[in-house]
């Protein structure tokens, strides 16, 4: 049985109510937690449909429904048990370009200054969807 649930408002019995554009617009679009040491697999997700290993210590992560627009906000964090993280870029495609609205890609350079593979490579995804 398929249905809709139209309201404005949720209200908790005790904890008060709140708006319902602060959960939609408050609720993660898309989050993956991707291994991209050896063969890229993606531990767990939301919205994610694919990961593709680009090069040493960058991937791709595709939506599975995609953004409105490319001005969505991400996060994403790497973890190495042999390394330190020294940052975390959203790559564009490789060449400099901006997110797209159905991908982003990211890259985790380690303290030396080279790209390392890690372990878990988690990314968060704030915005509109189409």
């Amino acid at each position: 049985m398929a249905g809709k649930i139209v309201a404005d408002q949720i209200e908790h019995s005790t904890a008060g109510s709140v708006d319902t554009q602060f959960v939609v617009s408050g609720s993660a679009k898309a989050w993956s937690n991707v291994d991209n040491t050896g063969t890229i697999g993606i531990g767990d997700s939301f919205n994610v449909s694919s990961a593709t290993d680009e090069a040493n210590g960058q991937y791709k992560a595709s939506y599975t429904n995609n953004m409105s627009n490319t001005l969505y906000a991400w996060a994403g964090s790497m973890y190495h048990s042999t390394s330190v993280l020294a940052a975390v870029a959203n790559t564009g495609n490789n060449s400099g370009t901006a997110a797209s609205t159905s991908a982003i890609s990211m890259a985790a350079e380690d303290v030396d200054g080279g790209f390392t593979d890690y372990d878990a490579n988690t990314l968060i995804i704030m915005g509109n969807l189409a």
